[in-house]
């Protein structure tokens, strides 16, 4: 019985680290490419839990160390990671992990609407913060890291609000379905 429970959660977290995958590629070709990846992060971190959620987006990253093309434009880790977009992929294990700490220590206060969602903007705001990190160390100081960070926000900070809600539901309506 243990076996088989742990069976169906590696099956589960292999199907998630797919569906973050399959949305990696979906992208409107920018300078920074809009994917809707974050739309996969939330789905999962919304369907299945922080800790499920932070494993899937570790196999994710894992995959595309190896050489597997898993990022946004069917890149591998070693284009991904030698990108300004390198900070957004590690703030997605951040995100993650944010909300399952969350779970950890708020487990009733994290079934309700307000306080999963304000997690969900604070693992945002991470993606963000070490994404336009990433992206002020790319232009090598040109731009200040505030004006990097408040950049993206303006930039991105609506779409992928728009993404997030319709994470939460979708997986609202699966979970329902499902029930």
């Amino acid at each position: 019985m243990k076996n088989r429970l742990k069976i169906i959660n590696m099956t589960h977290i292999a199907l998630y680290s797919i569906v973050i995958t399959v949305c990696s590629w979906i992208a409107i070709p920018t300078n920074m490419p809009i994917t809707l990846q974050t739309l996969g992060i939330y789905f999962v971190i919304f369907y299945a839990g922080g800790g499920k959620a932070t494993l899937s987006i570790l196999v994710y990253i894992s995959l595309g160390l190896i050489g597997l093309p898993v990022f946004a434009g069917f890149n591998t880790a070693s284009v991904a990671f030698a990108s300004p977009v390198s900070g957004y992929i590690i703030g997605f294990i951040v995100a993650g992990g944010l909300y399952f700490v969350a779970e950890l220590i708020f487990p009733k206060a994290m079934k309700r609407g307000l306080v999963k969602y304000s997690v969900a903007a604070v693992g945002l705001l991470s993606c963000y913060a070490l994404g336009a990190y990433t992206f002020y160390l790319w232009l090598e100081g040109e731009e200040g890291y505030w004006s990097c960070f408040f950049g993206q926000i303006l930039v991105y900070g609506l779409v992928d609000t728009i993404k997030i809600a319709y994470a939460a539901f979708l997986s609202n309506y699966l979970k329902a379905v499902k029930a």
